[in-house]
């Protein structure tokens, strides 16, 4: 089955060249006949490999850990609302705090997932990051 819509979408004019993706890096149509383009893990890392550490930010940044469930959710909201552009400056993502903490916290999710950086003179949230646990198949 799998064989069949890789030929569908090979054979489908629509399909060989995308605007916006035909110039990203990632896999592309014609890399579909590649040999080296196996299904798995992409790099696997061992627990005992990970740097017990976070890396160093410049000397003006730290870390920080974003607890959603305090006012820090406003706080990644004010710094998406204001800086996430979608479109080319189009439209402004204008999604609730309440919308970000249902989607920042999805079955699995860890507190631990959600980091942030910040200004050290005025504990400006300047940064988020967020995971999520995902399973997938590229």
């Amino acid at each position: 089955m799998k064989a069949k819509v890789i030929e569908k979408r090979k054979e489908a004019p629509l399909m060989s060249k995308h605007k916006f993706w035909s110039t990203q890096p990632v896999m592309q149509f014609d890399d579909l006949d590649k040999e080296d383009m196996k299904i798995g893990v992409i790099k696997e890392i061992k627990p005992e490999d990970i740097p017990p550490n976070p890396y160093p930010l410049p000397e003006d940044l730290e870390w920080s850990d974003i607890d959603i469930n305090t006012k820090e959710i406003d706080e990644a909201y004010v710094l998406l609302r204001d800086n996430y552009i979608e479109e080319g400056e189009i439209s402004r993502m204008k999604f609730s705090p309440e919308y970000l903490k249902w989607i920042f916290s999805p079955p699995g999710s860890h507190k631990e997932w959600r980091i942030g950086i910040r200004v050290k003179a005025t504990k400006e949230l300047v940064a988020f990051l967020n995971a999520a646990p995902a399973t997938g198949s590229v």
